[in-house]
């Protein structure tokens, strides 16, 4: 694993013959070398080299291989300082990014579901109903010519239908406004994690090609991925071996050819076509990177379900306020009206009312407790697969900051 001290470690060794040079990448799909004005070599992407800017073009690199001196051009080249500026500078700007669109994120779907919940007690003020006593005095007759007043029970809604209808609409449209934000939100977040992620896999990739070439260790593992076997050549491009599906071999890009490895089995030499071959180190970062996706999805999954948990017991809550109804006040921004028609009015629930909506809240927690059970499947499923990829790995190759 790599430090940032093993590199500044080695570029202060490093021999005075390399002072006025820089320690490149390639960075493009290979880099071509031109002398006598025409193409004569390349170099495969991934190649690490020593360079130095051409004394009268700057976009142009002198470069010697095999004792030649070559120009290339410095566009197909990538410094060490210049990628870890680059990388700080994209892994600021897309980690500041990231972390707004995921409190936006928690925000947009904590409305939602606490507008759900506000939807939910309004349908409960719905079944309200102001309870009072009005006298009222009959006319007067031959027989009682000066009545006495009567007691009458009088029924009222505390919502009127009109402004029940309006809150009603009014809520259902921002629930599906914040549930179009909330998904919309969510893409975002996973993109741009993506986007974060795969700026480091590519950061640390890069490093440890820096880090082989400075210790002089150009060897890596590989594996062969070809299920008909990967063929090996001799010297005089004959085939002489074949490695089987999964055999694991030290080996190297061969400069001046991107599509040839340099492989070494058994105390002997080889080439081979590259695209018979995975890299091993490789495989381990993608593997981590799998890990740490499959860590955000377990997060994410268990913010979820607690949600909608939280959801089901503010209609339990609901449910329970309105069969032992003393009075109440929504939580969400609006309260219910308490204003008396009479004095010694008091507030019951209509029952038939009350039952229909609990029907309806009964439905509403069924499907919820559906989704939180595919949800929970969806979590062990996550869970189990981070575990059986961490067997045998070795320890992640890539320090990142945490995002």
């Amino acid at each position: 694993m790599f430090t940032k001290f093993t590199l500044i470690f080695f570029l202060l060794i490093t021999p005075s013959l390399y002072a006025d040079q820089v320690l490149q990448l390639v960075i493009a799909r290979s880099a071509t070398l031109f002398g006598e004005n025409k193409a004569q070599a390349y170099l495969p992407r991934a190649t690490v080299i020593w360079t130095e800017v051409w004394a009268t073009e700057r976009d142009w690199l002198s470069v010697v291989l095999d004792s030649q001196q070559y120009r290339a051009r410095s566009a197909d080249f990538l410094s060490m300082a210049d990628m870890k500026r680059h990388h700080a500078a994209e892994n600021a700007r897309v980690g500041s990014r990231l972390d707004a669109a995921r409190q936006d994120l928690v925000g947009a779907s904590q409305q939602l579901w606490d507008q759900r919940s506000a939807y939910a007690q309004l349908e409960q003020a719905s079944t309200l109903q102001w309870q009072y006593t009005t006298w009222v005095t009959p006319r007067p007759t031959a027989e009682t010519p000066r009545p006495e007043p009567i007691a009458q029970m009088q029924k009222r809604d505390i919502l009127a239908l009109f402004e029940l209808r309006r809150l009603q609409r009014a809520m259902a449209k921002r629930i599906a406004e914040l549930a179009a934000t909330v998904a919309a939100r969510s893409k975002t977040v996973e993109s741009l994690a993506a986007e974060l992620l795969q700026n480091q896999e590519r950061f640390c990739l890069r490093m440890q090609l820096f880090e082989d070439f400075l210790q002089e260790t150009p060897w890596s593992p590989y594996v062969a991925s070809a299920k008909s076997g990967a063929p090996l050549f001799n010297r005089h491009k004959k085939a002489v071996h074949r490695l089987s599906s999964g055999a694991q071999v030290e080996a190297r890009i061969l400069l001046g050819s991107p599509t040839r490895l340099r492989i070494r089995h058994k105390g002997e030499i080889y080439d081979a076509d590259s695209r018979h071959f995975y890299s091993l180190r490789r495989k381990h970062i993608q593997r981590w990177s799998r890990i740490r996706t499959l860590a955000r999805r377990i997060k994410r999954l268990e913010a979820d379900i607690y949600q909608r948990q939280g959801h089901i017991s503010d209609l339990d809550q609901l449910a329970n306020q309105a069969q032992q109804y003393g009075g109440t006040t929504w939580r969400y921004g609006c309260s219910v009206p308490h204003h008396a028609p009479a004095p010694g009015a008091i507030i019951i629930a209509d029952t038939s009312r009350l039952r229909r909506i609990a029907r309806t809240w009964e439905k509403s927690q069924r499907e919820i407790t559906t989704t939180i059970a595919k949800l929970r499947q969806q979590l062990e499923d996550a869970r189990a697969e981070s575990a059986a990829a961490r067997v045998h790995m070795p320890p992640d190759p890539c320090s990142f900051p945490k995002h």
